[in-house]
């Protein structure tokens, strides 16, 4: 990827993140990493107006290598995942209401009634608290981030870290539908559970199509 096409990632996922009410001017930031450098989002900017101008560079260490705009709050949990996970270039975090309000509760998105929550990702699991911007936000995510690529963080929002940067965009998109569906169906009276027997079979199927079976933290 040129530096270009890494900008322009960055404007594009953004935009679509602001447009599906992921984040707002105040909450969330999208970065990717190329090479030796991180494309991330500034700090309190509309991430539906960014342009590639405004996009923050940043060296492996956190060092601005860009002028004007200041970087997201969040970087330093950026920079971790990116020394945690060699293996990928994106890290997503965004403020979507409803897998936040699940972030606020401290429960993890996860249901025995509901086929494509299963085979993608099993559980959403939920990190300890940190405080926004600190290294403490990190602090618990080491228990998670090997063993799945989405997880939420208490009483703050949600994560989303992939080698593809659409995907990761896709990853966070299929939660909060998937949060927003779970909560329907609690208002609605709860879910009806699968039988055991289908639920081992959806286990096995998520095996073969992802590599991965059921995550154990």
């Amino acid at each position: 990827m040129t530096e270009r096409e890494a900008l322009e990632t960055v404007v594009e996922i953004s935009h679509k993140m602001y447009e599906r009410h992921m984040v707002t001017t105040y909450e969330g930031n999208f970065s990717i990493k190329n090479h030796d450098r991180i494309y991330i989002t500034p700090t309190s900017f509309c991430k539906g107006n960014l342009t590639t101008d405004k996009i923050v560079i940043l060296d492996l260490e956190g060092a601005r290598i860009s002028t004007g705009l200041k970087q997201s709050s969040e970087y330093l949990l950026h920079l971790d995942l990116y020394r945690l996970r060699p293996d990928i270039t994106a890290v997503l975090h965004d403020h979507s209401p409803f897998a936040t309000a699940y972030a606020l509760c401290r429960k993890p998105i996860q249901t025995r009634s509901y086929f494509e929550p299963i085979i993608l990702f099993d559980k959403i699991p939920v990190c300890n608290y940190g405080i926004t911007g600190s290294e403490a936000i990190f602090k618990d995510i080491v228990n998670y981030a090997n063993a799945s690529d989405i997880f939420l963080l208490a009483n703050h929002g949600l994560v989303s870290i992939h080698a593809d940067p659409f995907k990761a965009f896709y990853q966070a998109e299929a939660a909060e539908a998937i949060a927003k569906t779970l909560t329907i169906a609690h208002l609605l009276g709860g879910e009806h559970p699968l039988n055991q027997s289908d639920i081992n079979e959806l286990y096995h199927l998520r095996s073969k199509l992802t590599g991965r079976s059921e995550i154990e933290i």
